[in-house]
């Protein structure tokens, strides 16, 4: 199972998680990355989360009003366009795939988003499909919209990422697609994904302390 943490700057770190083979998680706004391989995160989790905080002023500097679906899509465009052009004219490598916007929480609306921004990730991108609560119930859509990507990326809640994660990887293998769990970084999460045959997972939480990323390389081998 390939892992991904978010960006880092520090050097002693980056040479560590290059070693250990962990990918970056590059949230928009962060590109270029910092190490490879890494993929791109669309940032709508941070955007609702700042959204949550109800700070008006730093939503205001963000770009994203104050609508719990308020997207930074012109930040976003602008790195579509980064990773397109430095890849055709610098050759530099593509990221493992690209998270299309999604809206956390809502699958209704998520989906909805996701088919608006699809046409906007230029063709040589991989591509994945964000499933959030919800979308349990909405089966026949997403196996319809699972056509035109790469890839699931299982978002949403934690509870009910738990409760139906097991279901989405399931759902991608059959139909040939990889499936992605975000926000897994503890040693149980870490156990309970390669339980679940997951693909792929990331998290932010072991580059907060150098115990959370020993228990969570630990956990990625096994132990």
């Amino acid at each position: 199972m390939k892992a991904y943490v978010g960006q880092t700057r520090s050097a002693e770190l980056i040479k560590y998680l290059k070693k250990e083979g962990i990918g970056e998680c590059t949230v928009r706004g962060e590109l270029p990355p910092r190490r490879r391989p890494y993929f791109h995160d669309n940032g709508a989790y941070r955007d609702w989360e700042l959204w949550k905080s109800g700070d008006k002023h730093q939503l205001a500097m963000a770009g994203i009003g104050i609508h719990p679906h308020g997207f930074d899509s012109v930040r976003w465009d602008r790195d579509m366009r980064w990773m397109r052009d430095r890849h055709l004219f610098e050759k530099y490598p593509l990221p493992d795939f690209v998270v299309v916007p999604d809206v956390v929480g809502d699958g209704e609306e998520s989906l909805r988003m996701s088919r608006e921004y699809l046409g906007d990730v230029p063709c040589i991108l991989p591509v994945y499909l964000a499933v959030q609560d919800g979308m349990e119930t909405m089966m026949q859509s997403v196996v319809r919209d699972m056509r035109e990507y790469d890839g699931l990326f299982v978002g949403g809640t934690d509870e009910w990422k738990e409760r139906t994660a097991g279901r989405w990887v399931g759902l991608a293998h059959i139909n040939g697609l990889k499936c992605h769990i975000g926000r897994v970084g503890t040693a149980r999460k870490v156990r309970w994904a390669r339980s679940i045959n997951a693909d792929s997972i990331d998290s932010s939480f072991p580059l907060f302390h150098a115990d959370h990323m020993g228990e969570f390389i630990a956990a990625l081998n096994g132990d």
